[in-house]
Parts: C-alpha cells; sequence; structure tokens
C-alpha cells in the first residue's frame, strides 16, 4: 500500500520513539506500530512512513496473558521469521509449510473451518518484562513469545477490508502486504502494539 497521508502518523511515530526510549533501547531502522483501534500497521523506516496496511487483532480485548486470546499490548521485536519464498497463500502448521495453497488445504474435510496461518509469519517476543515477556508481578505467564503471538497472513481477507478484529491474538494481514513487508524487517525489528 502507499504511505498514509493521515496526519496521525506523526502522534503514531512520537508515540513508537517514548516507547522505544522507556525501554531504554535503541530504535530499530525499521519499526512498526500496529493500532488495535485502528486495525492498521504503519511501516517506519527512520522518521519516514514507508507503508500503512489495514489488518485483523483479536476479537477479544488486548490482553498479554497467556489463555486470554487477546492480542498483546506493548513493545515487541521480531524474533523469528518464516515462509521466505513459499508461494502466496501456502498454509504453515507450527511454522513449517504444509506444501499446500489454502484452497488446497481447506479441500480435505479434515481441514474444513481450520484457521490457516498463510504465506509469511514474523513471531514476535515481548520487549516489556512482567507485562509481555515473562510473567506478570503476581506471577500470572504473560510471554508473547510463548504464546506464539505472529504477524502473518490468513484466507480470511474479507475481515480485513471490513476492520473486523477476529484473530485468536496474531495480527493477520493479507496475503500479499505480508509478502511485501516481510523482506524490508530484520530479525529485531521493533514492534509497537497499542
Amino acid at each position: 500500500m502507499t504511505p498514509a497521508h493521515d496526519p496521525l502518523y506523526k502522534t503514531y511515530l512520537t508515540q513508537l520513539e517514548a516507547k522505544v526510549a522507556a525501554c531504554n533501547l535503541q530504535p530499530t531502522q525499521h519499526r512498526l506500530y500496529i493500532s488495535i483501534g485502528e486495525q492498521i500497521l504503519l511501516h517506519f523506516s527512520g522518521s519516514q512512513l514507508i507503508a500503512s496496511y489495514p489488518v485483523s487483532t483479536s476479537k477479544n480485548p488486548p490482553s498479554c496473558l497467556s489463555g486470554s486470546y487477546g492480542t498483546p499490548l506493548g513493545l515487541h521485536a521480531i524474533a523469528e521469521k518464516h515462509g521466505e519464498g513459499a508461494p502466496e497463500g501456502t498454509v504453515f502448521i507450527s511454522r513449517l509449510s504444509t506444501g499446500q495453497t489454502f484452497d488446497t488445504f481447506l479441500n480435505n474435510p479434515a481441514n474444513t473451518g481450520q484457521d490457516c496461518i498463510t504465506s509469511r509469519l514474523l513471531w514476535l517476543t515481548g520487549l516489556e518484562a512482567d507485562f509481555n515477556q515473562g510473567t506478570t508481578p503476581d506471577g500470572l505467564p504473560c510471554d508473547t513469545y510463548n504464546r506464539f503471538i505472529y504477524l502473518h497472513g490468513t484466507r480470511d481477507e474479507a475481515a480485513i477490508d471490513r476492520k473486523a478484529p477476529l484473530s485468536h491474538g496474531c495480527i493477520r494481514m493479507k496475503n500479499a502486504d505480508i509478502i511485501t513487508l516481510y523482506p524490508s524487517l530484520p530479525l529485531g525489528t521493533q514492534v509497537y502494539i497499542e
């Protein structure tokens, strides 16, 4: 997608930069800002807005707690990348390609109704101890990485067009969008979810 011309993007960049500074980290060259309220992902390189993409976050309220099925908040980083070179629509199970696109995969009656992870996936890890990394001060698990929270493609792109939050915690993207975004994001890229 082309970069957004919405003046709010500068506000989002300021919030992202403030969060990185509050965590005593140096900003990465490429950074993502994900707005749950707006169902949008903004891709920044330095202070330049490169692109914006529609997304679908969790149908449940935002939450960092394990078992909540909410999209976790706060500052994250890309810990792992999977799917490079796979055809658009390829289905992944446990981060491994099935070798089938979702049309073929879902034709098997055993797979009917499955919520597919498709095309590419970016596995996130939390960067805020006791909030989205490790456990809360009360000892509750809140680790984004251990919850298997990804940015990934989906077969239900119509939900993204409707700005409908329908995931089980992950951030869903259109297949062409995640394929476009994927190569520009090195491991360690910061991702702020608000």
